[in-house]
């Protein structure tokens, strides 16, 4: 979608008339919408829920079509549809069922039910009711929201606030529990005489239902065609007659009917209408976005969790399958293949197909995620049949469902000499990346396979939809070819097929990623081919006519550099040879040769031009084949001909260049940016990750990366000291007023270097050990049965973490399961394991000492191996142990950590959804209207977050990313109400789908204290800040850097609102960790100071404030020279609070001497003879806060204008 072309979206006001009592309904929607979305709109909001089976008509009564367009059917603005109830089917009733068990409480909804078995504890809990942040305010226009008035109540809520702050224990965030309502019903399940018999489905019956009011009635009811009845059966006895039921009030008797289940229960029980009446209060009391269930996004699971609760019983739970499938269950059967690939196929003319398709692709990729997950849970215990049970356990296969399932090793030996079973973990991954860049490129005419790869209790299982045909046997010869590799190679490199029609297909991908058409060769050189990708990347033809592209593990060159220097066949060498180049460092090296060609190119032309005789300018044009690079390059075995080696030898320097691109270039430029930023201190391991990615880097360097800032803490220390010896030779050069308002701004930089490299540093080594913790466990619990996981996790923590001590394992366990060595390991073999991994993985020897924070390291190898903790304090050292075990207990543990505590292992997901390009398009046009000046871009912005929640669905981490986003600008644009709610609703969706303590949550909950703060929202803003803090404190303790940061914000605030003693306190504390933790005789520590000293000054406490004025402009002089502004401004504000303070002192012992006279002589003169007053400087005096920090921010003064005489 181009920016001149912004699409724009009407909304009509659509009115629905309905069976019911309430006669209609009406809302707004988008012209875009169709039928079928105000259908399932129709099946979630409350008045017309209990509708499933219906049709929506025209006034004429025409039914409407699922596609139909409401823009189509729209009149001036608005239209009109008929809600007309529909026959039940089987399948119908069995949907209507489960939609009335979801909304009396009885069932989780639709899709937490489909996930009850791979969700863990807490799926999805919020913890935004602990932040107890007030409403958002509305400002007055003509008012600033800095500059108003702090009411005396919200000043009192600050100070309770910030005390409460300063003495806040580092505790992590449990998860709360999920909201959970009370069930209307005692049991609500398909009845023991399903299925109906022969005679009584001609008369209509679908299925029966058995049902328990919180009355204890217990009714049996007759799914009809026509509805829903209660019938004569009993347990024991069959009767399918309607049954007179007794009214509430007992007086008659009548026959109870009705075309929907819910109002007939209603009718049967009056408490069930009073618990929903009792849910719907308490769902209207909590805030939507807490509680709600996304459609298209799985719900994050917490590490932290308590306990679950108490279990009902329910036999509807148990018959899921039934209600879901049917009895056969041939509802839940699909051909994923079938679905996502129709999908893709869809048209795509105009804004309404495009969304259209969109939304389904995003949304059946996420259904085949769904039960991916569910099916790769299955094979690890063993559920699922394999498809060759005579293999190699590890080398079976299953079809379920539609999804073919594999485990991660290199079964049919094509990774042989570049790793084996680590080589073919790896590429599963790198082949779902690779789908996932074919999803963003979105070619219409080749179609890649839908992918999940699951790792769960150390298994790895790639989840995919098998190519149509491929195990099917050919019925003649002309059809042997079809379903087989037609381009690339097969049969480990010994076959290599170059179909010239496909070829073309694969064009395209090829230039987007930047490869170079080249020849290859099979393994004995008998055969070459001219191919466009990798070797390695095969084109099949499937049964169904579709060009299917697989094995896109090598989509970019190899990483020849690291290879070379680390996979060496040595017992310690790097374990695989699939190391390839990230897809973002190809393209920086793209772009910087491309801006180096054009360049010299230019300057090439331009002489050429001055020489030309005629004056005419040539044509610019760079050859993009010197762009290209050979994604086989170091791959090929021996050329067959000497002009096949010249070139391949050119291909392979180019890719070597790229190589050395990544260590030499890309990761000394992310260190030196990272050092100077304390913004991208990294926040967990995750966000550490990203940060690398998106600057090209793999994990791998993880270790080259903490050498590097090893490196770098050395340099930079070396440079300070020197920076400041040369300081001390500094003269000091007098300068007028005049001059010093002209001068240029301070060198001031208060961002700690070192810190922020010890910080980087120590992220990466726990980065590195947690990772290394993650591949041990995965290789002891992927040959140990999943009963017996939870003791070697507890096992792994208490060596690493905790206490050592014999764990306690049920006797009769061992003896059927057998014996787990690893559990008779040492603290210091299991530590030893870790190093060894580390070293291995990434290239770095641990050291002796090991820099982690115990509970952050924890929390990094739950989230790494999905292991969900009890929630419960934890004892990291033997004092502490000791501690522990001092206080009652029925039973004391002999180790820090037991199987018990281990909850939940859940599956860790990677996927390849689909998303939305539509969305992101509008939203970049909108952003570049408003660049522009034109109202217009705020309108185009809100309509991209339309189509985000159309395509993604309101919970989900796409369109909270939105959400926030659109916040900051609506800050920009004075709109403070709706930058604050839209800030918080990003950060409740955030912490729901990414995690309570991930990066994500942390970063939302920083720019919603900014929000606040800028919208005059100062109670709140300290809140979150003192979250945020309690964030660092409890993960890396008071010496990390963005605990003074922290500080520093809260008093900033306190600072702004008046309340100086606070900011007083604050401040003192900030400044005791800053000289404790970065140095006494720091920037940092000097600006402090200096803040510190500006609200002393408020306080009238000027001693003190003087000597901390004094300290700051020591320190300026030390750290900056005496000729930068800071120190020369620091200098004067010091020397006239002395001036100032030496002046009062003088008056008050003038004020004391004159009182003593005036005793003397007070019956001699009634009135005391006027004195000349003694008044301080009166340039210190009238200074104010706002001065100071106008100063502090590095705004020059306001130049003062000479009279004119």
């Amino acid at each position: 979608m181009s920016e001149e072309n912004p699409v724009e979206v009407e909304t009509i006001q659509l009115t629905v008339k309905l069976p019911d009592p309430i006669n209609q309904i009406g809302f707004q929607v988008s012209s875009t919408d169709a039928v079928q979305d105000i259908a399932q709109t129709l099946k979630i909001v409350s008045p017309t829920q209990h509708h499933t089976s219906f049709v929506l008509c025209s006034l004429e009564g025409q039914v409407l079509d699922d596609e139909t367009i409401i823009g189509d059917i729209s009149s001036s603005g608005s239209a009109t549809v008929v809600l007309k109830n529909s026959p039940y089917t089987e399948k119908s009733a069995r949907e209507h069922l489960q939609r009335v068990r979801e909304i009396v409480s009885l069932d989780l909804p639709l899709f937490y039910g489909s996930l009850n078995d791979i969700s863990g504890v807490s799926s999805g809990a919020s913890t935004y009711s602990q932040l107890d942040l007030d409403p958002v305010t509305q400002t007055k226009e003509s008012e600033d929201s800095e500059n108003q008035e702090v009411p005396d109540s919200v000043k009192r809520n600050i100070i309770d606030t910030v005390d409460s702050i300063l003495i806040q224990k580092p505790v992590a965030n449990s998860a709360n529990k999920p909201l959970k309502l009370t069930p209307g019903l005692r049991s609500l399940n398909i009845s023991a005489w399903t299925p109906p018999s022969p005679q009584r489905v001609l008369k209509g019956d679908l299925l029966y239902l058995q049902c328990q009011t919180l009355e204890g009635e217990s009714f049996q009811i007759t799914a009809h065609v026509t509805g829903f009845f209660v019938n004569s059966s009993s347990v024991s006895k069959f009767d399918g007659s309607p049954r007179k039921v007794t009214s509430a009030n007992g007086k008659h008797t009548r026959t109870s009917r009705d075309h929907s289940l819910l109002s007939l229960l209603k009718s049967l029980s009056p408490k069930l209408v009073e618990q929903l009446e009792i849910n719907a209060k308490i769902l209207s009391e909590n805030i939507q976005d807490t509680f709600s269930v996304p459609t298209n996004s799985l719900l994050d699971n917490p590490w932290l969790v308590k306990e679950e609760s108490t279990q009902y019983p329910d036999m509807g739970r148990i018959q899921e399958n039934y209600i879901l499938g049917g009895a056969d269950g041939a509802d839940l059967a699909k051909d994923w293949n079938d679905e996502y690939q129709g999908s893709r196929d869809l048209p795509r003319t105009n804004l309404v197909e495009i969304m259209a398709r969109e939304r389904l692709l995003n949304k059946t990729g996420f259904d085949f995620t769904v039960q991916a997950i569910k099916g790769a849970i299955s094979v690890v215990h063993g559920d699922v049949t394999p498809m060759n049970p005579g293999d190699e356990p590890s080398q079976l296969v299953y079809l379920r469902n539609g999804i073919f399932y594999s485990l991660g090793v290199d079964a049919a030996g094509d990774f042989e000499r570049s790793g084996g079973d680590e080589a073919a973990r790896v590429a599963a991954v790198k082949d779902l990346n690779g789908v996932r860049l074919l999803n963003r490129l979105d070619f219409n005419d080749v179609f890649h396979l839908c992918t999940a790869v699951v790792d769960y209790c150390g298994h790895r299982v790639i989840c995919q939809t098998p190519v149509p045909g491929i195990f099917e046997e050919p019925v003649s010869s002309e059809e042997e070819s079809v379903s087989r590799v037609i381009y690339g190679s097969s049969e480990a490199r010994t076959q290599l097929n170059g179909d010239p029609k496909i070829g073309e297909k694969f064009q395209k991908i090829a230039e987007a990623f930047h490869l170079k058409p080249h020849k290859a060769w099979t393994v004995n050189g008998d055969q070459v081919q001219d191919i466009v990708v990798s070797m390695d990347t095969k084109g099949m033809k499937g049964t169904d006519g579709r060009d299917y592209i697989i094995d896109l593990y090598r989509t970019t060159p190899v990483d020849i550099e690291f290879i070379e220097k680390h996979f060496t066949g040595a017992d310690d060498a790097y374990p695989h040879r699939e190391v390839v180049i990230r897809h973002e460092a190809v393209e920086e090296w793209w772009r910087r040769r491309f801006s180096l060609a054009i360049k010299d190119k230019s300057e090439s032309l331009d002489k050429e031009t001055k020489e030309s005789e005629n004056g005419e300018k040539p044509t610019l044009g760079v050859d993009m084949s010197e762009l290209t690079l050979n994604p086989d390059a170091f791959c090929l075995t021996s050329a067959p001909t000497p002009e096949l080696a010249e070139e391949l030898q050119r291909d392979e320097q180019r890719v070597r260049e790229v190589s050395k691109f990544v260590s030499e270039v890309l990761l000394p430029e992310l260190v030196s940016e990272l050092e100077v930023s304390e913004a991208y201190t990294p926040i967990d391991g995750k966000h550490l990750t990203n940060i690398l990615h998106r600057h090209g880097v793999n994990v791998r360097y993880l270790g080259a990366m903490a050498q590097l800032v090893e490196t770098r803490k050395d340099v930079v220390a070396r440079e300070e000291e020197e920076r400041l010896e040369s300081l001390k030779e500094e003269t000091l050069i007098e300068k007028t007023d005049e001059e010093s308002d002209e001068q240029e701004a301070s060198k001031l930089d208060a961002t700690p270097v070192l810190n922020v490299l010890d910080a980087l540093y120590r992220a990466t080594v726990q980065e590195m050990i947690a990772r290394g913790v993650k591949h041990v466990l995965r290789k002891v619990c992927s040959s140990v049965p999943v009963t017996l996981v939870p003791y070697v996790i507890a096992h792994f923590h208490n060596c690493l973490l905790g206490v050592e001590g014999k764990l306690d394992i049920d006797e009769l366990l061992l003896e059927s399961l057998g014996p787990v060595d690893i559990l008779e390991s040492s603290k210091d073999e299991v530590r030893s394991l870790v190093s060894k991994e580390v070293f291995i993985r990434y290239r770095y020897t641990l050291p002796e000492e090991w820099p982690v924070q115990p509970l952050y390291l924890m929390k990094e190898i739950a989230h790494k191996f999905g292991i969900q903790w009890k929630d419960r304090r934890y004892a990291f050292s033997k004092e502490e142990f000791v501690q522990e075990n001092s206080k009652k207990a029925a039973t004391k543990p002999q180790t820090t950590f037991t199987s018990e505590d281990v909850i939940a292992i859940v599956p860790v997901v990677k996927d390849s959804i689909y998303n939305s390009s539509t969305a992101d398009e509008i939203w970049e046009a909108g952003r570049a209207r408003l660049k522009k000046g034109e109202p217009e871009g705020l309108q185009l912005l809100n309509e991209s977050i339309e189509v985000y929640e159309q395509v993604y669905g309101a919970i989900h981490p796409e369109t909270a990313t939105i959400y926030g986003q659109l916040g900051q600008i609506c800050v920009d644009k004075d709109m403070g109400v709706q930058a604050c709610e839209l800030s918080r609703k990003s950060f409740r969706i955030l912490e729901r789908t990414r995690g309570i303590d991930s990066s994500d949550s942390i970063l939302a909950l920083t720019r919603m204290a900014l929000v606040e703060a800028s919208h005059g929202e100062h109670l709140n803003a300290i809140k979150l800040h003192g979250r945020i803090l309690k964030y660092w404190l409890t993960y890396f303790g008071e010496s990390h850097i963005n605990v003074i940061s922290g500080l520093s914000a809260i008093a900033m605030i306190l600072q702004n609102v008046q309340l100086h003693s606070q900011a007083v306190d604050v401040f003192s504390k900030a400044v005791e960790l800053s000289d404790k933790y970065v140095g006494a005789e720091t920037q940092m520590s000097g600006l402090l100071r200096f803040q510190l000293g500006q609200s002393l000054v408020s306080l009238k406490r000027f001693v003190l404030a003087g000597e901390q004025l004094e300290k700051a402009s020591a320190i300026f002089r030390t750290t900056l020279g005496v000729n930068d502004r800071s120190t020369r401004e620091a200098s004067k504000w010091s020397a006239q609070l002395k001036e100032y303070i030496s002046v009062m002192q003088k008056q008050g012992k003038q004020a004391k001497s004159l009182e003593a006279q005036m005793a003397k002589k007070a019956h001699k003169t009634p009135l005391p003879s006027k004195k000349k007053s003694v008044t301080p400087n009166p340039e210190i005096a009238e200074k104010s806060v706002d001065e100071i920090m106008r100063f502090i921010e590095g705004q020059p003064k306001k130049s003062k204008k000479k009279s004119k005489k």
